[in-house]
């Protein structure tokens, strides 16, 4: 069985610690990280403190909850394929308690042995509380086989 692992370039390895240290927009980018690492990891308990109870994602066309997109993701990883995310080119507004943040995820799919790099157009819509900030919206479409300029 092939070796989960997320490419991450700004990624929080303590999941249960603070980024108090880290700017806002540092912090909103570390909390997409941690996203991305519990789909990696299959860590449901994870995945449910980083995302809303109303969180929602527009992918491929369909609008999927928190629980379909977290049982998509992890079959392709339950199939013995893998999923690299890398967040890059990333831009943030922060206001109080609500953020955005738009990026390019250069990443790739490998299912049955072949590994197809992938370029995904993202953004998301992130809550404050003191528990830090989780991920109410995503947005998410593949880029055309054309160069991302920004």
């Amino acid at each position: 069985m092939m070796l989960a692992t997320a490419v991450l370039t700004t990624f929080c390895a303590d999941f249960g610690g603070s980024a108090s240290a880290a700017s806002p927009s540092e912090a909103v980018v570390q909390t997409m990280g941690k996203l991305f690492a519990t789909l990696t990891t299959g860590d449901r308990s994870g995945w449910d403190r980083i995302t809303t109870p109303d969180f929602h994602i527009f992918e491929n066309g369909q609008d999927l909850s928190r629980e379909q997109i977290f049982a998509l993701v992890r079959s392709i990883f339950d199939k013995g394929g893998n999923i690299e995310w890398n967040i890059t080119k990333q831009q943030t507004a922060i206001d109080s308690t609500l953020a955005t943040i738009d990026y390019v995820n250069d990443g790739a799919i490998t299912t049955e042995g072949k590994r197809v790099p992938v370029i995904w157009y993202e953004s998301a819509v992130l809550r404050h509380s003191q528990a830090g900030w989780r991920v109410q919206f995503m947005q998410s479409e593949r880029a055309k086989a054309v160069e991302h300029k920004r």
